[in-house]
C-alpha cells in the first residue's frame, strides 16, 4: 500500500500542471482569437449608418500673388479687366513643396485659364463656380516632368471685374 500512496502526490502534480497549462492555453487561445478579430473589423470599411471617425488634417494655405488679366472680348463688351486673388489649401506637404518650387509654371496656367474667360460668363455665380473648378483641374494636372500637385479647395481672395 505505501506504493500506491508514493504515486498519488506524483499523479496530482502532474494533474495540477496540466490543468494550468490547458487554462493557460485556453487564455491564451482567447486573447489571440480576440485580437485577430479586433484587427479584421479595423481592415472592414463601415457599414450604413455607422459613424466614422476620421483624423481631421490642418490644411496648409498657399496664396498666390493677385492676377491682374484683361479677359477675352465679346461682341457686347470689350476691355475687362479681371483682378483676381486666390489661395490653395492642401493637406498633403508634398503638394506644398513642389507648388513652391514650380510657382511660375502654375501661376502662367492660371494665367493662360484667366484670359480665355469673358465678362458674362464670370458675372454669375455659377461661372464663378466653374472658374474655381477649372483652377483645381490646372493646378492638378502634372506638370512637363511628371509633378504633381493635388489641391483640396481653392478660395477666392479678391474679385473684382471692371
Amino acid at each position: 500500500m505505501d506504493e500506491e500512496n508514493n504515486h498519488k502526490p506524483k499523479r496530482n502534480r502532474l494533474r495540477s500542471i496540466l490543468i494550468m497549462l490547458l487554462v493557460l492555453a485556453v487564455i491564451a487561445g482567447t486573447g489571440v482569437a480576440g485580437y485577430l478579430f479586433w484587427q479584421s473589423k479595423m481592415a472592414q470599411p463601415p457599414e450604413e449608418g455607422e459613424q466614422v471617425v476620421v483624423a481631421k488634417v490642418e490644411p496648409v494655405y498657399v496664396p498666390f500673388n493677385t492676377f491682374t488679366v484683361s479677359l477675352k472680348p465679346t461682341d457686347d463688351e470689350a476691355d475687362r479687366v479681371l483682378y483676381l486673388g486666390i489661395t490653395v489649401s492642401f493637406t498633403e506637404s508634398d503638394s506644398v513643396a513642389t507648388l513652391s518650387k514650380f510657382m511660375p509654371e502654375y501661376r502662367s496656367r492660371l494665367f493662360m485659364l484667366f484670359t480665355q474667360q469673358t465678362y458674362e460668363g464670370l458675372s454669375t455665380d455659377e461661372g464663378k463656380s466653374q472658374l474655381i473648378s477649372r483652377i483645381q483641374h490646372e493646378l492638378s494636372q502634372p506638370l512637363a516632368h511628371q509633378q504633381m500637385i493635388m489641391p483640396a479647395e481653392v478660395l477666392i481672395n479678391e474679385f473684382i471685374l471692371r
